[in-house]
């Protein structure tokens, strides 16, 4: 499953207090296949048939159905000048 830190969850509420995390797109290479990053976006998914409602102390995370066996996933915030983005920890590409 996802964790979540303590920051991202403060983040998540200030921006309405609704994650979705989608199912990463693939990419297909004469010698195998790797997915991008699982995307994040506020609010609540189009269809909601694919994703695992969960609840975080106030904050809720649609996570893709697919994502929801990969370990060592953790949504934090990271900071460049100044400028704060919630990112997904611990995704591997292959």
């Amino acid at each position: 499953m996802v964790k979540l830190s303590a920051a991202a969850r403060e983040y998540i509420l200030e921006k309405g207090g609704i994650l979705t995390i989608s199912k990463p797109p693939g990419i297909s290479f004469c010698c195998g296949h790797a997915s991008l990053e699982p995307e994040l976006s506020f609010g609540r998914p189009r269809e909601e048939a694919g994703f695992l409602c969960l609840e975080f102390d106030g904050v809720t995370v649609f996570l893709a159905r697919e994502l929801a066996k990969v370990e060592g996933l953790e949504l934090e915030i990271t900071r460049f000048l100044g400028l704060r983005k919630l990112t997904l920890k611990g995704w591997k590409p292959i």
